[in-house]
């Protein structure tokens, strides 16, 4: 199973127990990737970004998969001529493979 969440955390009341809700119903061995603008782009859009966006790290969203219990988190950074300060961060639930430490690339 596969879950993605593209630009939508900023708006989770409760991110942990959304992505402790999101490792509940994921196979072992189901995915998980959330898509993110990092604090310095969101920053730069503060005109946008101060009405109710909650601004995230790409370390604490990874650090978030930890504590819930995810497995292989990874923290992709993107270098788009858009994408730049962007980062996809993905886990997988632990069962199909041996876990693996947290890894940035």
């Amino acid at each position: 199973s596969k879950i993605s969440a593209i630009n939508t955390l900023y708006y989770w009341e409760n991110a942990g127990a959304a992505v402790e809700e999101c490792a509940r119903v994921l196979a072992p061995g189901g995915r998980i990737a959330a898509g993110i603008s990092g604090p310095a782009k969101m920053n730069a859009h503060s005109r946008l970004t101060r009405h109710g966006f909650r601004i995230f790290g790409p370390e604490e969203v990874a650090n978030i998969f930890l504590r819930e219990g995810l497995a292989n988190v990874q923290v992709i950074p993107q270098f788009g001529r858009v994408s730049q300060g962007d980062f996809v961060i993905t886990g997988e639930k632990a069962g199909a493979t041996p876990s693996q430490p947290y890894r940035q690339h």
